[in-house]
């Protein structure tokens, strides 16, 4: 475990000791646990990275995905207070507020006091998946894909089967596709049983992202999400076996597009 080996010192020693650092986990094939409050030292060093808030990660994912598509806000205000010479930077994101007692974090989210995208929700349960992979997860997609679309952007779900077992993992690859992707300003996913009762529903807020003159737009964004099928902590409608709905909308400057696919839920 490296804890803070680079805080505080002069700018020529800290790059000795990371490549010292680097140096063990090349040729020695070498674990590492690095503790950091600068999150681009981290990602020079890390191949994979953990965002804590008060003691919970909040986020996950690889040094490649997590600085250039954060997904939990806390993230995003961490890495807007970066200096970036990039073509694609993240919107200043102010934090306000004090911190709260680690002894006594508030309930839900533990950032949803200081956060700036706020909802109801975030004071009653942490919002999940916000789990990230370096190209595509440790899984294959053998499940449905659907689609929906409109004249500049096109989204598509695909999931990893049409089958899934009580207390297992579904996973949603979300692509969008067009001149408008990324442009994404909230993505919600939600899950539905045969009754039309939401066994989860979730959101992923987007900040405003900033195209230099004469670069390249995107025009493909690509989320994975994760659901457990099981019931929600903070629920109060049960997951049985039968028919479930997955709808997934993105909202892109106010106008929405939604996706809606089904899969079946077994023991």
């Amino acid at each position: 475990m490296a804890d803070e080996p680079v805080s505080m010192i002069d700018v020529s020693l800290k790059v000795a000791i990371l490549r010292l650092l680097l140096k063990f986990k090349n040729e020695l094939n070498q674990s590492m646990l690095f503790i950091s409050h600068d999150i681009a030292t981290a990602a020079m060093i890390s191949d994979r990275i953990a965002v804590m808030y008060l003691g919970k990660i909040v986020e996950i994912g690889s040094t490649r995905e997590i600085p250039s598509n954060p997904m939990h806000p806390y993230t995003k205000a961490l890495l807007s207070a970066i200096p970036s010479i990039r073509r694609r930077r993240i919107e200043e994101i102010a934090i306000k507020g004090e911190i709260a007692d680690p002894t006594n974090p508030p309930p839900g989210c533990r950032f949803h006091p200081r956060c700036p995208f706020k909802m109801d929700i975030c004071d009653q349960r942490a919002m999940k998946g916000y789990i990230q992979y370096a190209t595509k997860p440790p899984i294959e997609f053998k499940g449905p894909t659907y689609e929906a679309s409109s004249p500049k952007l096109i989204i598509r779900i695909t999931l990893s089967d049409s089958i899934v077992h009580i207390n297992k993992l579904l996973w949603v690859e979300i692509e969008l596709e067009g001149q408008m992707a990324y442009k994404l300003g909230l993505l919600r996913v939600a899950i539905l049983n045969s009754n039309a009762e939401k066994v989860y529903d979730v959101y992923m807020m987007f900040p405003h992202r900033t195209i230099a003159p004469n670069s390249e737009i995107p025009s493909k964004e690509v989320y994975t999400f994760v659901w457990r099928a099981s019931k929600n902590p903070s629920g109060e409608v049960e997951v049985t076996p039968g028919k479930y709905f997955i709808i997934v909308k993105a909202n892109i400057e106010g106008k929405e597009l939604t996706v809606k696919g089904e899969f079946t839920i077994v023991e």
